[in-house]
């Protein structure tokens, strides 16, 4: 058996980070997965290479690489968040300056409401995602 200690550490699969993700083998073996390790502390489980494998494809991130992409992610979900906010605040404010004359905001207008530049592919899919909130408000409305 090698050295768990030195090997990568893993984080419990979404949804088992309170009881960590448990780990079976059919050989008999079986281990858990904490969010925190119950042995040293710190974040992560360090798991013997025969699980490893087995972690993954249950969902276990691995500290510092999933990290990145987690993060990423959220990055990204937080940005359209703020940009649907900013099309709704600029379409309540109903000021034809900032408005396309089909009545969507001014890609520029946002921009400047959420402070950074708003690619013509963030913009489209945060208009799709505030259509959405529209039609799951009060049904389909034409903007």
């Amino acid at each position: 058996m090698s050295n768990t200690q030195n090997g990568p550490r893993f984080l419990p699969a979404r949804g088992d980070e309170a009881e960590g993700t448990h780990i079976a083998l059919t050989t008999g073996h079986a281990c858990r997965v904490h969010a925190v390790s119950p042995v040293d502390g710190e974040r992560g489980t360090c798991i013997p290479d025969r699980f490893r494998r087995e972690a993954v494809a249950l969902g276990c991130a691995i500290v510092g690489i999933d990290d990145e992409k987690e993060q990423a992610k959220d990055d990204a979900e937080t940005q359209q968040s703020l940009i649907v906010a900013a099309i709704r605040t600029i379409i309540e404010a109903d000021d034809k300056d900032q408005l396309q004359g089909d009545g969507r905001p001014k890609a520029d207008a946002v921009s400047k409401v959420v402070g950074f530049n708003v690619t013509k592919a963030k913009y489209t899919k945060a208009w799709a995602a505030f259509a959405a909130e529209l039609d799951g408000e009060d049904g389909p409305e034409e903007v």
